[in-house]
Parts: structure tokens; C-alpha cells; sequence
């Protein structure tokens, strides 16, 4: 029988070599246990990367669906403050309105109508809050405000109440421009678009915000304030029966 053997060298450079690999195959096993990924993607899986990018291509959607829902969830939060800070500001002001319509001095009428005014200028900015850079409720159009200024609009209802000789009047005329279509506020006051377009969640839903500062509840807000602050701009001077009957057909504004 032959026997063959290798000299002492040869076998601790052998040994050696087999120890290398054995470091350098648990070394990459560790970092694949630890990371998850295969430390030769090629090599795993013989070549096809279609899985692969099929799982990157999900990751990628879910990356993007987080986004959206996280963008939805900040802008419906905005909303809800300012549409409850509408509706808030509208109560109050009705009430006061209508009481001061039935008891009040002129004197009282005055400051009713400041007030008012003051109101209907912080709830147009309100409706002008933009969040993430975006106005909140211009809809589609959100790169500028979703109302005129506060002055515009006052201004433009000065002009169309200017002819108006009783309370019932200037009523009609500010309910006029502020809610009939291709009024007034269609035309100079709401400066924004329609809805934009929904925003995807998922593969299979969509959230729609589609409330804008056209909104017809926020315009009889904005109307009633407005028919208020009318009050302060020269409505009905030296009428104080109808000044005071001003005051409240804009607290019924509100009211309704």
C-alpha cells in the first residue's frame, strides 16, 4: 500500500488557509444575520433580481403611502381648529348680536359692530392658515391665500349695500354676494380652487379633503360677520331703529 503525505510547512500553510475562511464565512454570516440582507445579492439569488425589486418597489409605495397619510392627518387636524374656531366665533357673535338687536343702545350697537368687524378680519386670516407651506383651504390652487384680504371684501360689500335703506335690505345684499353663485365672492372674495385632487393612502383607499374656504356654512359665517361689521362702515347712519334691526338680522345670519 502507498501512503502520501505532506511535510509539516505545507500542512500549517493548509490549516492556515482553512482557518482564513472559516473566519471570513462566519464573519459575512454574522453581518447577514445582523443586517438581514445577503452580504452577495447576486450570488443569493442566482442572478434574478426581479423578487428583489418587486420588495424594493413595495418598500418604495409604503415609504410614499406613510407620507400621504401622515400629510392627510396634519392637514384634517388644521381643518378641524379652524372650522371649529368658525363655528365658535359664529355662536358667540350671533348671540350677542341678537340680544343687542332687541335691548341695545346705539352706543352698544357701535361696539357690537367693532367687535364684529374685528371678528371677521381674524376668521378671514384663520381661513387663510397654510400648513407644510400649502394654504389649507384654497384647494387645488394652494400656493396663495384662499380669501382676499379682510378690506377688499369689506370694501366690496360697502358698495353693494350702498343703496340699501333698511336692515332686510342690507341683509339680502350681503347674502347676495357672499352665497349666490358667480357672486361677489365667487368673483373677488374666494380666491382659491376647487378641491385638489385625493390623496392615496393605500393601493385600495383614498382620502378626500374637499373643504374649502367656499364652504357655504363658512360663507354665511363670513356673511353674517360681515352684515355685523356693516355696522362700523356707514350701514343705515343716523337710522338707529335700523341699525339696531341690522344687528340682529346679522345675528340670525349667524344663528342660522
Amino acid at each position: 500500500m502507498t501512503f502520501s503525505s505532506i511535510g509539516d510547512l505545507a500542512r500549517s500553510f493548509q490549516m492556515t488557509r482553512q482557518t482564513g475562511q472559516a473566519k471570513e464565512t462566519l464573519t459575512r454570516l454574522t453581518n447577514e444575520v445582523a443586517s438581514g440582507r445577503a452580504d452577495d445579492a447576486g450570488r443569493h439569488l442566482g442572478g434574478d433580481f426581479s423578487e428583489l425589486a418587486g420588495i424594493e418597489r413595495g418598500l418604495s409605495l409604503l415609504g410614499s403611502y406613510r407620507t400621504a397619510t401622515a400629510e392627510a392627518s396634519a392637514r384634517l387636524s388644521a381643518m378641524q381648529s379652524v372650522i371649529g374656531h368658525a363655528r365658535s366665533v359664529g355662536d358667540d357673535q350671533g348671540s350677542k348680536l341678537l340680544k343687542l338687536g332687541d335691548l341695545g343702545l346705539p352706543s352698544q350697537i357701535d361696539a357690537a359692530g367693532r367687535e364684529a368687524r374685528a371678528q371677521f378680519d381674524a376668521l378671514v386670516h384663520t381661513l387663510n392658515t397654510r400648513t407644510g407651506g400649502r394654504s389649507l383651504l384654497a384647494g387645488a390652487q394652494s400656493d396663495g391665500p384662499a380669501l382676499a384680504p379682510p378690506e377688499t371684501i369689506m370694501s366690496a360689500l360697502s358698495a353693494a349695500t350702498a343703496g340699501e335703506t333698511t336692515a332686510e335690505g342690507v341683509r339680502a345684499a350681503v347674502e347676495a354676494w357672499f352665497l349666490d353663485p358667480g357672486g361677489g365672492f365667487e368673483a373677488a372674495g374666494y380666491l382659491g380652487a376647487e378641491p385638489a385632487a385625493a390623496l392615496r393612502v393605500s393601493q385600495q383607499e383614498t382620502v378626500q379633503i374637499d373643504v374649502t374656504a367656499a364652504d357655504p356654512a363658512l360663507r354665511r359665517t363670513l356673511a353674517g360677520l360681515a352684515t355685523g361689521a356693516l355696522l362700523v362702515e356707514g350701514a343705515l347712519a343716523g337710522d338707529a331703529a335700523g341699525r339696531a334691526g341690522l344687528a340682529t338680522e346679522a345675528g340670525a345670519l349667524l344663528a342660522a
